[in-house]
């Protein structure tokens, strides 16, 4: 197959809007697990892929119930998951998940 730029060019127009979600998804996802991580004290979670994989998780579980608000309870026709709301939501799911991680830590950490 004969590789060119000039044919390369509509796929990069086409995929420029996945990689600006996707970019997106991962800076929402950075802030929220950032923010979960601070507002619980004494968390055990440390370093940023601990703080990424929080703030994802977090993010996602947050845009599926806010979807499942926004269009089966609310009758909206449009969700956009790149809201506010989904960004709070999710720092509130995160700093609880921080703090689900912290007790059982505590609870199984080994005494010596």
């Amino acid at each position: 197959m004969n590789w060119n730029i000039q044919s390369l060019i509509p796929l990069a127009y086409a995929m420029e809007p996945v990689f600006n979600y996707v970019f997106m998804w991962c800076g929402m996802s950075i802030i929220a697990g950032a923010v979960a991580k601070i507002l619980v004290p004494d968390n055990p979670l440390r370093g940023t892929t601990a703080t990424f994989l929080t703030g994802f998780l977090s993010m996602t579980v947050s845009a599926f119930l806010m979807k499942l608000l926004y269009l089966h309870i609310l009758d909206v026709e449009e969700f956009n998951p790149f809201h506010p709301i989904v960004l709070i939501a999710a720092i509130f799911i995160g700093a609880a998940g921080v703090f689900i991680c912290r007790c059982f830590s505590a609870v199984f950490a080994k005494k010596s």
